[in-house]
């Protein structure tokens, strides 16, 4: 459920099976990338790359940052389509090692698009495209008008996926707007200089999964697209930054980490160009940061006398320095202070900008003498309070350190230990004080210390944002659609305490590191959609089945009221049935639902109105639930188990000569259908160890017999090893036995099991092959086909009830509830409970799609009564 945005994105992979059989080898070529990358279009400031490999999907395949990040349904889509294609074992070897571009564009209705962009050899056709496609389960591609587009469609989500392909590239997105865009020659496209970077470092990043690349010239206009008001506070000191970042990753699963060089424009009159140059200082200020900031950025100096005397060639070129320089010397001829002797000595290596929660700004420089700065200032200075003045001149601190004081021309101030504070207003300098006095820093807190532990201790420039503070300023900034994503649900922005960006100065570039950190720790709640009152307690699985461009819901409560129920909960219609529904509700092609109770057939539209000859009293009652052979009405069979019996009929309601036979014994309640080599069977047994293979016309094809006293009462499941097809069972002391179609058994005892034992066979570890699968009083026991056991699980109370959802690729989720304690558990494929499980609930539950969002939901009933929704 949980891939990641990258790992999901390499769905775009899959889209590249138009070069079936024709890919070329792209990692590390850097005229593949460039071919690629030209098509990115240029609003496009932050790119990530990664190679499509095992390595990759094992380091993140249960990575929770980027659905954070991106938002649970967003991530729900990529991961049906990583899901649908790239699974395929086709696409995993000829994709493999291949380079994916994905790069972020601001969209529209203030949302963010991804753009999937990969190379590919010219050599592909047409028809090897469409030849995929058309026997792929659950997906399906349409031609568009144009030759080089197509649509890509899968059952499981409402919108198509769109592709363009041409001259060697193919490129992907859910938005037809930017990928016209991307397709469009004559729209603006990513720089060369940019498209080099990328080039460049992709072809020397082989240890890193997941590269990042900034593109800063780009940044305002990119970051500009996502806010109400133009870019202000301490975000303005980063909007003039030009130049690339090229970031690897680090892996840590509680935390984004990245880090690398950024490259800036050297040619460029840019203030944080000034600090190219100065080696990184330690970075002491930021144990003074208040505890209610938001944001900050802190400025490290190793040579202030090179920054200054460089910092005055960039207010030269920007035309300011001969004013600042009059400025000076009209102090000095008024006040007799000479700035450059009495105060510029006093500075020291560090000073910082603050922007706190309530949208209040201050800066703090570190001095070298607290008390003959106070005193030489105050020469200068009107008086305030006893420890706050303001300054009567303008820009002195603009003069001496430029760009982060300009906002502050005439600020009042006040001294605390070496430590100047400044501001545009008397309150905020003394709550500032007031929180010195008290201690009150956010370095104090946990949370904070748990994030700088990773953060380096040295840097020359470091912005910090806490994101828990910056609520009201997002709120003021940010578009409404922007802003309201930290406080969705489907989002989980708020479990990110805060972003740390360093640079420092080495040489002609800067070594940068982007970190933040994420709290996995917390317990998950799962949020419920809807719900819904029963009449009683359910007594079926909830069933859903898709009706039109919607899904439908079926369950049964416990006095036999059979609900239908929209995707949003609401009642679509009821009917009373004469008991319990058997086994599970089937649908035919004609949309049409089939069942069984003990003693009738059942076949009923969608709207509950029943088919004509139907409900068909049975001449026996049933023991199980019905099998069906085909979902085309016209050729289907439905076979029912009913006591020593298998009954037989048409969908018609008629029923089938050369059925409703009487086997020699009790049926074990289940009936199984299979193929193997063009011959249909369907497979049953009874309860004292006798196995019989029919065809589909009731004729004896094989049987087994298990010698013994064995007792069988357990379901029968259907065995897919080519190598010995046929069923599996377990007898009431646990023994499991493999029964083929050929009537050779074979038996494997794992241990001692009560005759209360719940068994499955499916593969629930993720890989191709089957489990054994045992769930006993308090223990959960799964067996790889080899024997050795796959996982294991102890639960506080018994538990009762085992139970098996098909997600893609014949695997499945694996569940189990607890009737003692109303209990309900959900396990991924290495058997860790999934987050947010246990989840109260009684009796049968379902996991699967409700709504066309990709996004699986929990459907599970409640002791008073309820249906309840809740999204995993």
């Amino acid at each position: 459920m949980r891939k990641i945005i990258i790992l999901c994105s390499v769905l775009l992979i899959a889209i590249a099976v138009i070069a079936v059989k024709y890919f070329s080898e792209l990692s590390g070529n850097t005229n593949s990338s460039t071919k690629v990358l030209k098509y990115i279009p240029s609003d496009a400031a932050l790119i990530l790359s990664f190679n499509n490999d095992e390595s990759f999907y094992d380091i993140f395949s249960d990575y929770e940052l980027f659905d954070a990040i991106i938002g649970e349904t967003r991530a729900a889509e990529l991961e049906q389509l990583y899901n649908l294609l790239l699974k395929q074992p086709s696409l995993k070897e000829i994709t493999g090692g291949e380079k994916v571009f994905l790069s972020f564009h601001p969209g529209k209705a203030d949302s963010v698009s991804l753009l999937f962009s990969m190379g590919f050899n010219e050599k592909a056709s047409e028809n090897d495209i469409q030849d995929y496609f058309i026997n792929l389960p659950g997906v399906s591609l349409t031609k568009l008008s144009d030759a080089n587009w197509y649509s890509l469609s899968l059952n499981t989500i409402s919108k198509p996926f769109f592709l363009y392909i041409a001259n060697g590239a193919v490129t992907g997105s859910f938005s037809k707007e930017l990928l016209a865009r991307a397709a469009e020659p004559k729209t603006g496209k990513i720089n060369k200089s940019f498209i080099s970077e990328i080039s460049e470092n992709s072809s020397r990043n082989h240890n890193s999964p997941v590269s990042l690349f900034i593109n800063h010239g780009s940044l305002p206009s990119f970051f500009a697209s996502f806010m109400r008001v133009k870019a202000n506070g301490n975000l303005l000191l980063l909007k003039d930054m030009l130049g690339f970042s090229a970031l690897t990753m680090n892996f840590k699963s509680d935390a984004l980490m990245f880090n690398g060089i950024s490259t800036p424009d050297t040619a460029a009159s840019v203030y944080l160009n000034l600090f190219l140059g100065q080696h990184p200082v330690k970075n002491q200020l930021k144990n003074l940061l208040p505890a209610n900031t938001s944001n900050s950025i802190l400025f490290g100096l190793s040579d202030y006398k090179k920054f200054h005397q460089e910092l005055k060639g960039y207010l030269r070129k920007k035309g300011e320095l001969n004013k600042l320089d009059n400025q000076l010397k009209t102090i000095r001829s008024e006040t007799g202070i000479n700035i450059d002797t009495d105060i510029k000595p006093k500075l020291s290596n560090e000073f910082a900008l603050i922007e706190t929660d309530n949208r209040e700004r201050l800066g703090i420089i570190k001095v070298s003498n607290g008390i003959k700065m106070n005193f030489t200032l105050r020469l200068i200075s009107q008086q305030i309070t006893e420890v706050i003045s303001r300054l009567n001149h303008s820009n002195i601190l603009y003069y001496y350190l430029g760009d982060p004081f300009k906002s502050f021309a005439r600020p009042y101030f006040a001294i605390a230990d070496n430590y100047l504070i400044v501001a545009n207003s008397q309150s905020v300098v003394q709550s500032y004080l007031n929180e010195y006095a008290e201690n009150r820093f956010i370095v104090k807190t946990k949370e904070y210390t748990e994030h700088d532990q990773l953060v380096a201790n040295k840097s020359n420039i470091l912005f910090f944002i806490n994101n828990k503070n910056s609520g009201k300023i997002m709120k003021a900034t940010l578009k409404r659609g922007y802003a309201e994503i930290f406080s969705d649900d489907n989002y989980a922005l708020n479990n990110f305490y805060g972003l740390t960006w360093q640079w420092s100065s080495e040489g002609k570039h800067f070594q940068t590191n982007l970190y933040s950190n994420f709290n996995t720790t917390g317990k998950k709640e799962l949020k419920s959609v809807w719900s819904f009152k029963l009449n009683a307690r359910i007594a079926t699985t909830p069933q859903i089945f898709r009706e039109g461009q919607r899904q439908v819901v079926i369950v049964q409560d416990k006095v036999y009221n059979l609900y239908a129920l929209s995707d949003d909960g609401k009642k679509l219609w009821a009917t009373q049935l004469d008991g319990k529904v058997q086994g599970v509700v089937c649908r035919l092609n004609d949309g049409s639902l089939l069942f069984n109770t003990s003693r009738k057939l059942y076949r009923m539209d969608m709207k509950g109105n029943s088919i004509a000859g139907f409900p068909v009293n049975l001449p026996f009652n049933a023991s199980g639930g019905l099998s069906v052979t085909a979902a085309e009405p016209a050729s289907a069979k439905i076979f029912i188990p009913a006591q020593s019996m298998i009954l037989a009929y048409t969908t018609a309601g008629a029923t089938i000569s050369g059925w409703n036979k009487e086997l020699p014994g009790r049926i074990i309640p289940d009936l199984k259908l299979t193929s193997n080599n063009n011959i249909n069977y369907l497979i049953t047994g009874t309860q004292d160890g006798r196995f019989f293979f029919f065809n589909y016309n009731g004729q004896l094809v094989g049987k087994a017999s298990i010698p013994g006293k064995s007792l069988f009462k357990y379901q029968l499941f259907v065995n897919n090893d080519p190598q010995n097809p046929g069923v599996v069972t377990t007898d009431t002391s646990g023994t499991a036995y493999y029964i083929g179609l050929n009537g050779k058994i074979s038996s494997v005892n794992l241990g001692k099991w009560s005759d209360r034992h719940s068994f499955d066979f499916k593969n629930v570890s993720g890989d191709e092959d089957q489990e054994l699968i045992y769930l006993d009083k308090t223990q959960l026991n799964v067996y790889n086909g080899d024997e050795t056991l796959a996982f294991t699980y102890e639960f506080e109370h018994p538990v009762n009830n085992l139970q098996l959802f098909p997600m893609h690729n014949n695997q499945y989720v694996l569940g189990v509830s607890s009737a003692e304690d109303s209990q309900l558990f959900l396990f991924d494929t290495d058997g860790n409970l999934l987050r947010g499980f246990p989840v109260k609930g009684t009796g049968n539950f379902n996991v699967g799609y409700l709504r066309n969002d990709g996004i699986q939901y929990l459907l599970c009933g409640t002791t008073d009564n309820f249906l309840h929704a809740y999204k995993l």
